[in-house]
This record gives C-alpha cells, sequence and structure tokens, in this order.
C-alpha cells in the first residue's frame, strides 16, 4: 500500500544572532609582532581572553584584562579571541 501523505511546508527557524543588527566587536592588539605583552583596546568591556595556537588548541585564558602576559610562550603564530559584552572577536597575533 502506497499511500502518497500531503506536502505541508514547515518554517525552519534559524539563530541568527547579531545578523542585522550592527554590533559588530573590534579590537586592537598591540603590539604585533609581540615579545612579552599585549595590549587590547576595545570599546566594549572585555569578559574574557583566550589564546589560541595554531592547532587550535587554548594555551592561556585570562579574564577582565587589556594587557595579556604571552612572555611564556613559545615563537609563532597564535589568535588571540576576545569576548565583550558586544560578542566575540579574533585576531592573529605573531610572538616573536
Amino acid at each position: 500500500m502506497n499511500t502518497k501523505r500531503p506536502f505541508i511546508p514547515i518554517a525552519a527557524q534559524e539563530n541568527t544572532a547579531g545578523i542585522g543588527h550592527n554590533n559588530k566587536i573590534t579590537f586592537i592588539a598591540y603590539p604585533n609582532p609581540v615579545r612579552d605583552v599585549l595590549t587590547i583596546k576595545t570599546d566594549g568591556t572585555i569578559k574574557n581572553t583566550e589564546v589560541i595556537n595554531i592547532s587550535g588548541q587554548n594555551v592561556k585564558s585570562f579574564t577582565d584584562t587589556t594587557l595579556l602576559d604571552l612572555s611564556d610562550l613559545s615563537a609563532g603564530v597564535y589568535f588571540v579571541k576576545v569576548n565583550t559584552e558586544y560578542g566575540i572577536a579574533t585576531q592573529k597575533v605573531i610572538k616573536q
């Protein structure tokens, strides 16, 4: 018995946080390349910051600070991920 069911379209829900809104977060990380301390400047209040290596591993975490001590990291390329009340942004940083 092959009974055909009627096609009933169902609205898909899509969570698009921030899309359509201009809640863009930007930050400046300097000096880049960095030797010891990286300074973060942003309009928002920093909740937390993560330093991620090229393999995607979180190698350092900071809370409520604009000064990141990276002196113990090996030379290489890292990604700094900053979380503020306006959202999250990531920037590439070179450690000397």
